[in-house]
């Protein structure tokens, strides 16, 4: 079984925080959301977001380069695990400037491999 998300890169933090808040009034499970950057509650807290890297998000290597030059202008990665359509549009909603789909089986090699 592979592990399908959908990412979504945000230029800045309130985005990805308006985006994240409204997939968890919708029901999305807190357990499905994953993030790299500065979002939600900090580690340790109540609430804390399950931060990952991109080797656990099947991000490309290709695909790398524009994700942390996002994330290093103060913008966020929010990802949600087996994520439809309507996950899909609240991403957009909020102005993600990336929306794509990962998938494990899609063999995206580590970063760390030479």
């Amino acid at each position: 079984m592979s592990d399908v998300f959908l990412v979504g890169l945000f230029g800045h933090t309130g985005q990805g925080n308006e985006a994240l808040t409204e997939l968890l009034a919708n029901g999305v499970a807190h357990e499905a959301i994953q993030v790299i950057g500065d979002l939600g509650a900090p580690a340790g807290q109540a609430g804390a977001m399950h931060h990952v890297t991109f080797d656990v998000l099947h991000i490309s290597k290709e695909q790398r380069g524009q994700f942390m030059d996002g994330i290093r202008a103060g913008g966020v990665v929010l990802a949600v695990l087996g994520a439809g359509v309507a996950v899909e549009e609240t991403l957009r909603k909020h102005e993600a400037l990336v929306v794509e789909r990962t998938d494990s089986k899609a063999g995206v090699v580590s970063h760390n491999v030479a």
